[in-house]
């Protein structure tokens, strides 16, 4: 039980850094943006320094996910809605390291030294349309992981 219960706080506690790296950042860039200068480039760098440490966050996620898991029983004591809420959480991941991170990146080289300024406009849109779909599985996976049916 205490295993459990430590497991279940770590996992809870990474969840809720996770969901905060990235939360704030879209908004933030489209400001930076509009701003213009150093503030653009700065902000690139701070949502690419968030996105990499949500993704430490996340990949905590997943192995307390996989830890509490275990401590049911396995995944044959596991209830369905849990094996779909570890898919959709893996979904996440991949997502952010194969849409965000590319964006991120690119965000960053256009906003510095012989960067096209233009581009950003499409990047911006990228995340953010990106950022929608993943709150949206958050709140798939919370209810999923709330949800006794």
């Amino acid at each position: 039980m205490i295993i459990r219960n430590l497991l279940l706080g770590l996992h809870i506690a990474c969840i809720a850094a996770w969901l905060g790296a990235m939360l704030p950042r879209v908004g933030r860039i489209r400001r930076a943006l509009q701003r213009g200068g150093t503030a653009a480039r700065d902000e690139a760098i701070e949502a690419w320094r968030a996105w990499r440490l949500g993704g430490i966050f996340g990949g905590v996620v997943v192995v307390t996910g996989f830890g509490l898991i275990w401590n049911m029983g396995g995944f044959a004591a596991a209830p369905r809605l849990v094996h779909l809420g570890l898919v959709l959480t893996v979904v996440m991941l991949a997502l952010e390291a194969g849409v965000i991170r590319p964006a991120l990146e690119q965000l960053v080289a256009e906003t510095g030294e012989g960067g096209n300024p233009s581009r950003c406009g499409e990047i911006k849109t990228r995340l953010a349309v990106v950022n929608g779909i993943l709150q949206l599985l958050w709140l798939i996976v919370l209810a999923l992981m709330i949800v006794k049916v």
